[in-house]
């Protein structure tokens, strides 16, 4: 079992890439 630190350090890593991804989509439906 990896340390809950590490681990909340991952889910935020995933987070943020999940979230920069929405942000491109929303910018490319925004330009459109």
């Amino acid at each position: 079992m990896p340390e809950k630190g590490w681990s909340n350090i991952t889910v935020r890593e995933k987070t943020a890439k999940t979230l920069k991804q929405i942000a491109r989509s929303q910018q490319l439906t925004v330009d459109e």
